[in-house]
C-alpha cells in the first residue's frame, strides 16, 4: 500500500480550489492502480463521492477493460514526461451500468514512484448523439429507399400517361400537317417538344431512382455496333438541324458486334449528342469511334466534340453529381445534370469511363469508353432477332453514287434506320458497275466528283436500257436543273441534305412492298388506339385484341404476319399468352414483338428473349422508330 499523498501539501490552496471546482474529472493514481488525488467531477461520473471514490482500485474497480494487461504495460513504458491517451473506455458506475469516457494522462515522478495524472471527460451525452444521428441517417435513408421503390413502382403508370399524351399529339400533328392548318401545326409542335422534354426528364428521374434503389439491371445481347450508330445518329439528326448544326461522323470501318447492353450503350450516346446540339448553335459536333485491342481485351471508343458554349472548371466539376447545391450549374445548363449522372452510372455499369474536356466559350470534348465484351458470370446470350437480309430492304434498294465519304454515311444512316437496303460507290466507274449488278430501285448521284462527273454517269446510265427506266436523283451545290432535267434525272437535291428532304424524294419511287397484318394485342384501349393508328398509317392492315384470351381465338381463324403484344394484362398475362403461343406449332412461328412498360427483372429479359423476336420498352421509341423496328423484323421473315 503506497503512502498516501497530502492533497493540500502536494497543491496548495489555489490549485487545490481548482481541482475541487474543474467540471472535468482529474485523478492522480499510481500504476498499480492506487487512486491517490481526485476531484469531485471524477468522483460524480462514477456516481460516488470523493471519499468513496478512494477506497476504489482504478484497474479492479473503475475501468471496464477486456485487456487490462496490455494497456497496463503501455503505461509502464512510457517514461516520465510522456502522455497516453487520449483514448476512449468505459467506467463502471456505482449502479452497475457503464459510463463512456475519454481519458488523457501525463505520465509523472512521485517519491521516486510513477504515477498517471489523468483528466477524463463524461462523453456519455456525445455517444447519445451519435447514436441519434446515426438513427436519423438510417430513417432518412430507410425513407430514401422507399421513396425510390415507390417511385419504381409507379414507373409504369407514369410512363404509360405519358406515352399516351405523346401518342395522341403525333397523330394529330400528321392530321393537322395534312390539313394545311399551319397555326395548329405550330400549337401542337410545341406541346409535343415539351411532352417529349417531360418524359425525359421522368425517364431520368425513375432512372436515377431505379439505381438508388438497387433496381437497375443490365440486359445483355450481341449486337452490330454501326447498326446501332444509324439508329442513334437518325435519332438525333433532328435535333441537330434545327439548331443548324452539322454532323461530322468519323468511324472504323469494322466495327463489329459489341455484347453489352444495348439500350444502355444508346442512352448514353444519345444523352451526350443531345447536349451537344442543345448548347451548340451553327456549329459542328463531331462523334469518331474506334475499335482498339488492349491487353485486356477489345474496346470502343467513342469522341464526342462540339464547338459550342462548353463549361467552366466549376461546372466540368459538378456535371455527373446527381445532386448540386442551387445555383452551381448555371440556367444554360441546369436541364443536362441527371442526365450526364445517369450516363456516368450506366458507364460504370457497363465497365467503361467517361471523361469531359471543355473550355468556357470554345465547345466540349467528351470520351467514353466501353469493353466490347462485358464481363459476366452469365452465358451469353445472342438476341433472336436475325440480321436484315443483305439483298432486301422494306423500301428498296438505293445506290448512292458520291465521292465525299461524309455524304455517303449520312444518307447511309438516314436510310438504312428505317429499312432501305443502301449500297454505296465512291466514284462513277464503280457506281456503272455496282447498278449493272443490282438493277437498284434508285440511284441517287452526286454532280461534281473527280474523273466520271454526275453528269457522264447520268448519261451512260440513260444511254443503256437495262437501267435508264430507274429514277435518278441528282445531289447538287450549284442550281443547274435543266441540264440534269435534259439528260433525264428524276429529281434534285441541293447540298446539305436534310432527311425529311430525302425520305420525301424517295417515297415517290421507291417500289412497294406487300401489305402486312399485325396482331396488336393489349387491353388498355386508349394505348391500343394509338398503336394500331400509327400501324395503319404505314399501310399495315390492324387485328386489335383486347385481351390474350381474343388474341387467341382470333388465331384460331386467321394467321398474321406480326404479334404485338402487351404484357401487363387482367385474366392473362404476356408471359402466359408467349407460353400459349408456343404449344401451338403454327402460332409458334409467328414472329412476336413485346411492347411493354413494365420494369423487367434480367431474368424476366432472359426468358423474354429467349421466346420472343424483340422486346420493345413503351415510351424509349418514337413512333417512326417503332415503325422502324418492325419493318425491318417483317424484312427478315420475307419468304
Amino acid at each position: 500500500m503506497k503512502t498516501k499523498i497530502d492533497t493540500q501539501t502536494l497543491l496548495g490552496s489555489n490549485e487545490l480550489n481548482l481541482l475541487n471546482t474543474a467540471l472535468i474529472g482529474l485523478a492522480l493514481w499510481h500504476l498499480d492502480g492506487q487512486l491517490m488525488v481526485l476531484n469531485p467531477a471524477f468522483a460524480q461520473i462514477l456516481g460516488r463521492t470523493v471519499s468513496e471514490t478512494l477506497r476504489l482500485n482504478y484497474w479492479n474497480d473503475i475501468v471496464v477493460e477486456e485487456n487490462l494487461a496490455a494497456e497496463q504495460a503501455a503505461l509502464r513504458a512510457l517514461k516520465i514526461g510522456e502522455r497516453y491517451g487520449p483514448v476512449e473506455k468505459e467506467y463502471r458506475h456505482k449502479d452497475g451500468y457503464h459510463v463512456p469516457v475519454r481519458l488523457s494522462a501525463l505520465i509523472m515522478e512521485i517519491k521516486g514512484e510513477s504515477y498517471a495524472w489523468a483528466y477524463v471527460e463524461n462523453i456519455t451525452k456525445e455517444k447519445w448523439q451519435a447514436i441519434e444521428l446515426q438513427q436519423a441517417k438510417q430513417q432518412a435513408e430507410k425513407a430514401h429507399c422507399a421513396k425510390n421503390q415507390f417511385l419504381v413502382n409507379m414507373s409504369p403508370e407514369l410512363r404509360a400517361a405519358i406515352d399516351t399524351i405523346i401518342g395522341y399529339t403525333e397523330l394529330s400533328e400528321a392530321e393537322i400537317h395534312r390539313a394545311e392548318k399551319a397555326q395548329l401545326l405550330y400549337y401542337i409542335k410545341n406541346i409535343h417538344a415539351a411532352t417529349l422534354n417531360l418524359q425525359s426528364l421522368i425517364d431520368t428521374i425513375l432512372d436515377v431512382s431505379k439505381i438508388e434503389a438497387g433496381k437497375m439491371q443490365l440486359y445483355l445481347e450481341q449486337f452490330d455496333l454501326r447498326t446501332m450508330l444509324q439508329n442513334v445518329i437518325s435519332t438525333i439528326s433532328p435535333l441537330a438541324e434545327n439548331k443548324a448544326n452539322a454532323l461530322r461522323l468519323l468511324f472504323d470501318d469494322d466495327l463489329g458486334d459489341m455484347y453489352t447492353d444495348l439500350s444502355k450503350v444508346r442512352q448514353i450516346l444519345l444523352n451526350l449528342l443531345s447536349n451537344a446540339s442543345k448548347f451548340t448553335d451553327q456549329g459542328i459536333i463531331s462523334l469518331e469511334v474506334r475499335r482498339k485491342k488492349e491487353k485486356d481485351g477489345d474496346w470502343v471508343s467513342f469522341y464526342i466534340d462540339d464547338n459550342g458554349i462548353g463549361m467552366t472548371n466549376e461546372e466540368k466539376n459538378q456535371l455527373f453529381e446527381v445532386f448540386t447545391k442551387e445555383d452551381a450549374i448555371p440556367r444554360n445548363h441546369c436541364n443536362i445534370g441527371l442526365g450526364m449522372a445517369i450516363s456516368k452510372k450506366f458507364t460504370q455499369m457497363l465497365g467503361g469511363t467517361i471523361e469531359v474536356k471543355s473550355e468556357f466559350g470554345k465547345g466540349s470534348h467528351f470520351t467514353l469508353r466501353l469493353p466490347v465484351t462485358i464481363s459476366s458470370d452469365k452465358q451469353p446470350h445472342i438476341s433472336k432477332v436475325p440480321r436484315v437480309s443483305a439483298d432486301v430492304g422494306i423500301g428498296g434498294v438505293v445506290l448512292v453514287i458520291d465521292d465525299d465519304e461524309y455524304t455517303r454515311m449520312l444518307i447511309e444512316l438516314y436510310l438504312g434506320k428505317i429499312g432501305y437496303q443502301v449500297v454505296l460507290a465512291s466514284n462513277g466507274t464503280e457506281g456503272l458497275k455496282k447498278a449493272e449488278q443490282l438493277r437498284p430501285d434508285v440511284i441517287i448521284l452526286d454532280v461534281i466528283m473527280p474523273g466520271m462527273d454526275g453528269w457522264q454517269v447520268l448519261s451512260k446510265l440513260k444511254a443503256d436500257s437495262n437501267l435508264a427506266h430507274i429514277p435518278v436523283i441528282m445531289l447538287t451545290m450549284i442550281e443547274d436543273h435543266e441540264m440534269g432535267y435534259s439528260l433525264g434525272a428524276a429529281e434534285y437535291l441541293t447540298k446539305p441534305i436534310t432527311r425529311n428532304e430525302l425520305l420525301n424524294v424517295l417515297c415517290k419511287y421507291c417500289k412497294d412492298k406487300p401489305s402486312f397484318s399485325i396482331m396488336l394485342v393489349d387491353d388498355d384501349r386508349i394505348t391500343r388506339g394509338i398503336i394500331a393508328r400509327v400501324l395503319e398509317g404505314a399501310g399495315w392492315h390492324i387485328i386489335e385484341a383486347e385481351n390474350a384470351k381474343m388474341a387467341l381465338q382470333l388465331l384460331e381463324n386467321l394467321q398474321p404476319n406480326l404479334i404485338l403484344s402487351d404484357l401487363r394484362m387482367l385474366e392473362m398475362d404476356g408471359f402466359e399468352f408467349i407460353k400459349r403461343l408456343h404449344q401451338n406449332k403454327t402460332w409458334a412461328s409467328i414472329p412476336m414483338v413485346v411492347l411493354t412498360a413494365k420494369d423487367l427483372t434480367a431474368e424476366e429479359h432472359m426468358w423474354l428473349n429467349n421466346n420472343v423476336d424483340k422486346v420493345l420498352q413503351k415510351g424509349a421509341y418514337t413512333s417512326s422508330e417503332l415503325l422502324t423496328e418492325l419493318r425491318q423484323l417483317m424484312v427478315c421473315n420475307i419468304d
